[in-house]
Order: structure tokens, then sequence, then C-alpha cells
């Protein structure tokens, strides 16, 4: 019995070492300079990827903007779906085998806390399926206003993740989410919340040296036969804004959301999350 619990977590993300379709390998984002001898990187294509994937990996709201109270505590299972431009040749030089999903799907687990003055906190470790990277975060919220018959609730929100295990790249996201939501009762038996949200949010991408030529067992030698073949790429903080729109619907128990996250000149995302909240 007690296997049974890593097996679903094994079905539940969809684990595979082998699969590596989304992984990345930054060494196909470089050329060859003559004139320096050397190969140089991509900039351009490189931050383009950066913001696309940063803003893909955002930590989501899925979230109203009331609190959970003091001693209320919830978990949930979420999904999100990203479509990217997958034919960009930034997106194809950049992963394994040159042929990125047309989407990009997370798993994730989530745990939020709630605490006295309409303070609550979370953490999210999530899964970035036909890949071997993860993503672990932390979140704090804040409720000003909750609770009143006429009035929405609002709420702010800072977020912060990280990506693991990506070969070449060191990528942080941030967000500071100013949320609106009203509670409606449904038939006696059921609550809607719908809610709305706009986030101003951060894709950091860390300087990282990377090899342009991974293939050959003579890399490095820096000399005449050898020439460089090492590069970086500067570190950079991308802003974005983010609007979210989004449903609530709590029975006694089981909590369920949908949530569209719009970007600007980046990707959209939508998102589901299946929760017990206590």
């Amino acid at each position: 019995m007690r296997i049974m619990p890593i097996v679903l977590l094994l079905v539940l993300f969809g684990f595979n070492l082998y699969a590596g379709q989304n992984d990345l390998n930054l060494s196909g984002l470089s050329y060859y300079d003559y004139s320096k001898r050397a190969y140089v990187g991509d900039e351009e294509g490189f931050f383009r990827l950066a913001n696309e994937l940063g803003v893909a990996l955002a930590p989501k709201l899925l979230s109203p903007g009331s609190s959970l109270g003091q001693a209320g505590f919830e978990l949930g299972f979420e999904t999100s779906l990203t479509p990217i431009n997958s034919n960009a040749d930034y997106w194809k030089k950049s992963v394994e085998g040159g042929r990125p999903s047309d989407m990009l799907t997370v798993g994730s687990f989530r745990l939020r806390k709630g605490f006295p003055q309409s303070f609550e906190v979370g953490t999210t470790v999530s899964y970035i399926f036909l890949s071997q990277m993860f993503l672990g975060g932390v979140e704090a919220k804040w409720s000003l206003n909750e609770g009143f018959y006429y009035l929405p609730d609002l709420g702010v929100r800072l977020a912060v993740n990280r990506l693991f295990n990506a070969k070449d790249m060191d990528l942080t996201n941030g967000s500071l989410d100013t949320i609106l939501s009203k509670t409606f009762g449904l038939g006696g038996f059921m609550q809607l919340t719908p809610y709305f949200a706009y986030s101003y949010m951060t894709v950091i991408t860390s300087r990282r040296t990377i090899n342009a030529t991974p293939w050959d067992s003579r890399d490095n030698g820096g000399s005449s036969l050898y020439p460089v073949d090492q590069f970086t790429f500067d570190s950079k903080w991308q802003w974005n804004h983010r609007f979210f729109f989004g449903l609530k619907f709590k029975g006694h128990i089981v909590t369920a959301y949908y949530e569209f996250a719009l970007v600007p000149d980046a990707v959209n995302s939508h998102s589901f999350k299946l929760a017990a909240d206590f």
C-alpha cells in the first residue's frame, strides 16, 4: 500500500525520465563569429524565449480576493495549458530535438493556509510535462476587504517561483497581484465566485555559461585548432502586464476553478484547479 501514493504521483504528472521534448538545450541559440573566432549567443532569440517561457510558467492565481480564514486550509491539484509559438526559430533551436510541443502543460500541487487578520500563505510544486524540469514557488496574500454584502472582496498577493533542473537557463518569476471578487449563492448548496485581477510580473534570467558544441569531445580548447565555444547571455528582468479572469465553484468541501490569464505581446494560459477546502 505504501507504493500507491508514488504511483498516483507519477500518473498525475505524467512523469517520464526519458521524455525530453520540451527540455532546454540552448547551444542552438548561437552562431560562429569569424571576426571574433568564437561562438556568440543570439541575444534577441534568447530573451524572446525566456519571456515566453517565463510567462507560461509564472505563478497562476486560481484564488479569489477573499482569504481562507484563520483556520482555513486548501490542498489542490492544478493544470495549466499555454499555447506557445512552437514554430518560431527561438523555440526550435532551444529544445532537445528541435521539436517543441505546441502547448506547454504544467501540473501542480498547491497548499494554502489561512491565518488571522485575513492573511494566508501558500506553496506550490509543479512539473512541466514532456521534460525533466520542475518549479517550486511560494506566495503570500492579504485580503484588505472581505465579507461585505454589497462590496466586492479585495486582496493583494505576492508570488515567486523558480525553475529547477533546466539545462542552460536560470529563470525566476515574480508577480504582484491585485484581486477583485464577489461570491454569489447558487440554490443554497453551492457558491459561485467570479474574480478579476491585474498582475505586474517579471521574468528574471541570470547569466550562465553555455557550451555551443556539446557534442564535441575536444571542447573548450581555446587554441587555433579548436576555437572558443563558450558563450553567455546577459542577465535581464523582463516586465509584463497580466490580467486574470476566473470562476470559482464551491460545494461543501470540493472547490473547482477555471482561470484565463491574458498577457499582451506574450502568451495566454488556461488553468484549472480541483481542491479540497477545509
